[in-house]
């Protein structure tokens, strides 16, 4: 399955999102060094019948260095063409421009099955273009067949109700869809790794995410990367959606002591309790009590080589007060 991190531009900017993240080329740049091998492209203005952002695509298109799909209102012959001229690696013809088998035919024709994917906009199961109030008489699963007769592969499968919600997305809506033998992209209200594996799971070939991989919070690197650790591993081994890596630490915490590798005869470092001389780490995870002793060997100006390779570890955690 594959991740698609979702820049949808309004105004010229990416929409909902705030900082950096709010500049479509940042969120490119951020998401190409993040892992993924696909962008969604969207332009909202021009879905929702609004100006477009013509001279924003093209300029995301040009910066690319990984695959983009473009989306957004494109249900003319013209315009479809103009996404290719500008880059994109595959457009999404939109729902009003699907149900005419003419144009698909001559797209397919054109620019071939790979490129080009129909995109469809749901509600309660029919079909409901974006950015107007019309619900047409016809299911999802009807256009997709019909368009699948007509030689098209891939689609992109979008709840309306779901969208940017994050309550996750229409899982069974778009296993209906694969079972016609499609390659069904699922898109609107992903927001969590488990909505990831549930559509890893219903054998969807990928996801759509686009508000849930803005805040810090959410793991962007982790929901980026989660694929290429899967692949990585191969048969063998297949980790958890999201599952970290293990990572070897030269200190570790053991009944309230701190085991130093560095330290002679690898001592655990005093318990913290009351009385002055008492250190606290930055990262708050444990307290060392200054070594005292008399001026000389154990003083603070020569310590012992215990406390010389401890201070030194703990200036590695950062710790607020050990001697230089």
């Amino acid at each position: 399955m594959e991740l698609y991190p979702a820049v949808d531009v309004e105004g010229g900017r990416v929409a909902r999102a705030h900082g950096a993240m709010a500049e479509p080329l940042a969120a490119l740049d951020w998401f190409t060094r993040a892992g993924a091998h696909w962008i969604h492209l969207v332009d909202m203005d021009r879905a929702y019948g609004r100006k477009d952002n013509a001279r924003i695509l093209a300029a995301v298109l040009k910066a690319a260095r990984v695959n983009v799909q473009v989306g957004g209102g494109l249900f003319k012959e013209t315009d479809i063409d103009q996404m290719f001229t500008l880059g994109a690696t595959r457009v999404v013809i939109g729902p009003r421009g699907a149900v005419d088998s003419g144009l698909v035919a001559r797209l397919l024709a054109r620019h071939g099955a790979e490129r080009l994917a129909v995109g469809i906009d749901a509600k309660d199961g029919r079909v409901a273009p974006r950015g107007t109030s019309d619900v047409l008489d016809l299911t999802a699963r009807q256009l997709a067949a019909r368009v699948a007769g007509l030689g098209i592969r891939t689609i992109i499968y979008n709840e309306v109700t779901r969208d940017g919600k994050l309550t996750g997305p229409d899982v069974g809506g778009a296993r209906q869809l694969a079972q016609l033998g499609l390659a069904v992209i699922v898109s609107g209200g992903v927001g969590s790794l488990d909505d990831l594996r549930a559509a890893r799971a219903a054998g969807l070939a990928g996801a759509c995410v686009g508000r849930a991989l803005r805040p810090a919070d959410r793991a962007a690197r982790r929901v980026a990367e989660h694929e290429r650790r899967t692949v990585a591993c191969g048969a063998r081994q297949r980790p958890r959606l999201g599952a970290r890596p293990r990572r070897r630490v030269a200190l570790r915490q053991r009944r309230g002591g701190v085991r130093h590798r560095a330290a002679g005869g690898r001592r655990d470092a005093p318990r913290s309790g009351a009385g002055s001389g008492r250190r606290a780490c930055r990262r708050g995870r444990h307290r060392h009590r200054r070594r005292r002793g008399r001026r000389g060997r154990h003083s603070r100006r020569s310590p012992a080589p215990a406390a010389r390779d401890h201070h030194a570890t703990s200036r590695v955690l950062g710790c607020v007060r050990c001697p230089d």
